[in-house]
């Protein structure tokens, strides 16, 4: 069993290893229209580089900045533009599906490399024969050795790295050397070196001073610098994924397409150190995955981690970690943690974050995490959270947090935003945002720091800086909310409308009264006593609501329930229910006089009787129920 896995292995690298040689023109094909007139050979490189989609990479000091070039071209190949910019003194070459290398031109003076049949057997074994390159990589501004450089032959994929003194030694074919050999520093321009394959040395000794970049930003770093999204910042992939493919990585800065790749742990691979230079159509991973990216499917194991991009499918037993954007489908055992964009569905069976937007649907088992925007649906088993907006749907099962939310935050027991809401927040405890324009739902409380438009709702307590729209809630309260309207047992607005009453009605002489709310809808409390003892009447207490004066600021309307108290049984005996249509006559900007009738309704009380005769302009009686019309005058003191 264990020789046919190993060799099921050994077939699949032998098929990456052939699949993974080709000869990419494809940028050096496409065709653009440009024009520019005397600009610096650096800005018109820029200029290509910009319109064309892709990097240049070159050594500087082949190459003359202050020359100054004026071309117009219409629907040209890059390499003929190139051409034309720099002449036949210098060869253009695509290296990965993002750059495109300027070095030199080199001829043969002795004998073409390509034409290998007039070669002796000798001659062409000779070409077979590695021959080591040796020797030092120094800084060219400072002379002093640059630790980490990537010393890379593209053609057999293999490289080394300096030591800390900039030393190193790499085997490379004979047949390879007039091929080019790179170098290639963090921060530094790249280098490309051509060596005569027909000198009979034993080794090359080749010293060489890398320019730096420091005061300016390289092509290089324009196209592929992974601006902190790094996936090696993370303290998981450290611990796993070894620092020297990470620096290779980094250095060659370079990405290639293949078919396939199989990988036990990041350095062991059909790619060798090289994983994280490759995009991948399809990737196996047995333990842990490391590639520059995928774009068709990649099952892994254990870990996915992936430099750049996602596109398609992504499986990881226990997790995926992706530094570039997510586009298609992911699933991570426990987690996912993707660094970029989401856009499509991502699961994490515990924990799920997005570092930028999710565009879909993002699911964690407990959390859920985007740190911009979500265009779509977030579900989080316990929190559901995304630092800046959600157009769509956000839910968990305890806690809800967005910096704005278009669309519905549905929270089991908190929902918390803290700007805009344009839509629903329903929570079953609380609720918390600084801007509505819609709806907010809760079993206990609502709070708004600033704007309500809309409705709130809470079992007990509702908030607002400024209300516009209806509050329903035992206890209401805004700031400003004059013409809102308030439902519940108490509402106060600063702005609003509240007013203390001394009135006479038909039961009593002695009636004190306290409204608030706003002009639209206030409530009212009254409390009365009967002096005169009269028998069953001691008390009376009165519950309701009312609606502001209008029609010229002269017609009141309110209605509640009135009831009775009887203080020797210590009890509620009878109740009615009341409308009054009130005139308003103001009496300076304190004072306000009213009176007018009132319609009263008792229903179901036991003799079909009142305590006693009230006056009254009309009575009706029925089997069980009595309706009477009176009258009310009151003295109101405004504050």
């Amino acid at each position: 069993m264990k020789s046919y896995i190993l060799s099921s292995i050994f077939v699949l690298i032998l098929i990456q290893n052939v699949s993974g040689v080709n000869t990419r023109r494809d940028l050096l094909d496409r065709i653009i229209t440009i024009e520019f007139k005397k600009v610096p050979l650096e800005d018109a490189l820029d200029k290509v580089s910009e319109k064309g989609g892709f990097s240049f990479s070159y050594n500087p000091s082949i190459i003359d900045f202050n020359q100054l070039i004026s071309l117009k071209v219409q629907n040209t190949t890059i390499e003929q533009i190139l051409l034309e910019m720099f002449g036949s003194a210098y060869d253009f070459k695509q290296v990965g599906d993002t750059h495109i290398i300027i070095r030199d031109a080199f001829s043969l003076t002795i004998r073409p490399m390509e034409d290998k049949r007039r070669l002796t057997p000798q001659q062409q074994a000779r070409l077979k024969e590695d021959i080591p390159l040796v020797g030092q990589v120094v800084d060219e501004k400072t002379g002093k050795g640059i630790e980490n450089v990537v010393i890379y032959d593209e053609q057999r994929k293999m490289l080394t790295l300096t030591d800390s003194l900039g030393y190193y030694k790499l085997d490379v074919p004979v047949e390879y050397l007039n091929k080019g050999v790179y170098f290639r520093g963090r921060g530094y321009y790249d280098t490309m070196v051509q060596f005569d394959p027909d000198k009979e040395e034993k080794f090359i000794k080749y010293n060489i001073a890398l320019t730096p970049y420091n005061n300016f930003t390289s092509p290089v770093d324009n196209d592929l610098a992974l601006n902190g999204s790094n996936p090696y910042t993370l303290g998981f992939v450290q611990r796993f994924v070894p620092k020297k493919v990470d620096i290779i990585s980094n250095n060659l800065d370079q990405t290639e397409t293949r078919v396939f790749q199989f990988t036990l742990v990041p350095f062991l691979s059909n790619a060798n150190f090289l994983g994280g230079s490759y995009v991948n159509k399809v990737s196996l991973n047995t333990f842990m995955g490391y590639s520059a990216g995928v774009e068709g499917i990649e099952i892994g194991g254990l870990v996915n981690i992936n430099r750049y991009k996602v596109t398609g499918v992504q499986i990881g037993g226990l997790a995926n970690i992706v530094g570039g954007n997510v586009k298609g489908f992911q699933i991570g055992g426990i987690t996912n943690y993707n660094m970029n964009k989401v856009d499509g569905l991502s699961v994490g069976g515990i924990f799920n974050m997005a570092k930028d937007s999710t565009l879909g649907m993002h699911v964690g088992g407990i959390v859920s995490m985007t740190r911009k925007n979500v265009y779509g649906l977030q579900i989080g088993g316990i929190l559901a959270a995304a630092k800046t907006n959600v157009h769509g749907m956000q839910l968990s099962g305890i806690y809800n947090y967005a910096e704005s939310i278009n669309g519905m935050q549905v929270s089991g027991i908190t929902s918390s935003t803290k700007e805009n809401i344009n839509g629903m927040q329903l929570a079953g405890i609380s609720n918390y945002g600084k801007n509505i324009n819609g709806a907010q739902v809760s079993g206990i409380f609502n709070i708004v720091s600033d704007t309500t438009k809309g409705t709130q709702i809470a079992g007990i307590y509702n908030r607002s800086e400024e209300m516009n729209g209806l509050q329903i809630g035992l206890v209401n309260y805004a700031k400003k909310g004059n013409n809102s309207i308030p439902i519940g047992l108490f509402s106060w607005y600063d702005d609003g409308y509240h007013s203390a009453e001394y009135s006479v009605d038909e039961f009593s002489f002695v009636n004190f009264a306290f409204r608030s709310g706003s002009k639209r809808f206030y409530n009212y409390y009254q409390f009365g006593y009967q002096f005169n003892q009269r028998e069953n009447l001691n008390e009376g207490l009165s519950f309701g609501g009312g609606v502001g004066t209008f029609i010229g600021n002269r017609i009141n309307i309110e209605g509640g329930i009135h009831s009775f108290y009887q203080i020797e049984e210590d009890q509620f005996t009878d109740s009615y229910v009341r409308v009054a249509l009130m005139y308003a006559q103001p009496i300076g900007k304190t004072f306000t006089f009213v009176i007018g009738p009132t319609a009263n309704y008792q229903l179901n009380f036991d003799d079909n009787t009142l305590p006693f005769d009230p006056p009254s302009f009309y009575t009706y009686h029925t089997n069980n129920s009595i309706l009477w019309i009176s009258a009310k005058a009151a003295l109101r003191i405004n504050f």
